[in-house]
């Protein structure tokens, strides 16, 4: 493996990689090459960041970083990085070079100072590589929505309070298709196509987006509501699409999770777009109550809410214990039942 920036005398072969990278992935053609193209005469490039991968005798895999803005309620502006585009040619894919990339560029980018960084894109992939969905940290588009596709990594935890408001790359990334189809004529035909598997995952992402802000339109009282989009339990598994048959059943009404320094967490008032573990957006819920309690202090009508297995406090308990142990073996940390939660009560105001 090597990893090392990239040098002007790369560019041709790093573009040639975006576009056999993307051709079809998200659209049918693709314009990630012509945008890597732009991007690098841009002032928000950040060329230190730009790193090759190179693997038999050639450049494999490419990630690059620009600057980003995150303007809060008082337009007050942190600078952050973006990330994009990440490509791996695809004889080189589902290799771990990506994830490789992204590592080192994390690395680089902490060193030179950056607390975090963004990009738009796929949450089962990205959240392998420790990435979390943007809105948990109350970062949204530039309009102010709250997307599912927007992720965040976050570098400097102790400084995430700065960073939530609208998030603003660079408007190179609202490309001219125009000017994308004519740098285009530059290389060798390839064939569109449409309604790809790649496509078709990209559509379910923003789903959601598109269907909660159809719900705004028909329900504009709810403009103001801080909203997530969230799978319940652990993302991409049978247990999201259980909770959330139990949640549409009405059996479930409540739920709870580890209280963490750095992370906001739910409040009264909140709605949550529950999703399936394909993303599939399949009703809109309502925090009605939330309250901070130690795991031993949880009672058996709150266990009963929650709605799971026998609903009994015992078989509560023993589920939340083997789910939070598990949690906290990834910070090298035990599980004790005297653990904050926060425990939350809801209501479904909308099923899609």
């Amino acid at each position: 493996m090597n990893i090392r920036q990239e040098t002007p005398i790369d560019y041709k072969e790093v573009n040639n990689l975006h576009r056999e990278a993307f051709y079809n992935v998200y659209k049918p053609g693709c314009d990630e090459h012509y945008l890597m193209h732009i991007l690098r005469d841009s002032d928000s490039f950040i060329k230190e960041l730009s790193f090759v991968y190179e693997k038999d005798n050639k450049i494999v895999g490419h990630i690059a970083f620009s600057k980003a803005i995150i303007t809060d309620e008082n337009n007050n502006q942190i600078e952050v990085a973006c990330i994009g585009p990440i490509g791996v040619l695809p004889d080189y894919q589902n290799r771990g070079i990506g994830t490789a990339l992204i590592k080192h560029g994390k690395n680089s980018a902490k060193e030179m100072g950056y607390i975090a960084i963004l990009l738009y894109g796929d949450p089962l992939y990205y959240s392998k590589c420790g990435f979390q969905q943007a809105y948990k940290y109350r970062i949204t588009t530039k309009d102010g929505n709250f997307s599912n596709a927007l992720q965040v990594l976050i570098l400097n935890p102790p400084k995430t309070s700065k960073i939530k408001g609208r998030f603003s790359e660079n408007n190179l990334f609202t490309v001219d298709e125009k000017k994308s189809a004519e740098f285009d004529k530059n290389y060798p035909p390839k064939e569109k196509l449409e309604n790809t598997k790649e496509q078709k995952r990209f559509s379910q992402i923003i789903k959601a987006d598109k269907y909660y802000n159809n719900f705004l339109i028909r329900n504009p009282t709810y403009k103001n509501n801080l909203v997530i989009f969230e799978q319940f339990g652990t993302p991409y598994t049978k247990l999201a699409d259980d909770l959330a048959q139990l949640i549409l059943s009405g059996k479930k009404t409540a739920t709870c999770s580890r209280y963490t320094k750095y992370t906001n967490h739910v409040k009264k008032g909140q709605l949550t777009v529950v999703l399936s573990s394909e993303d599939e957006p399949l009703c809109i819920i309502k925090t009605v109550k939330t309250e901070y309690k130690k795991m031993n202090e949880v009672t058996k009508d709150f266990a009963k809410a929650e709605g799971e297995g026998d609903r009994t406090l015992k078989y509560w308990y023993d589920v939340h214990k083997n789910f939070f142990s598990s949690e906290l073996i990834q910070e090298n940390k035990e599980f004790s039942d005297d653990i904050l939660l926060i425990c939350e009560q809801f209501k479904v105001i909308h099923v899609f």
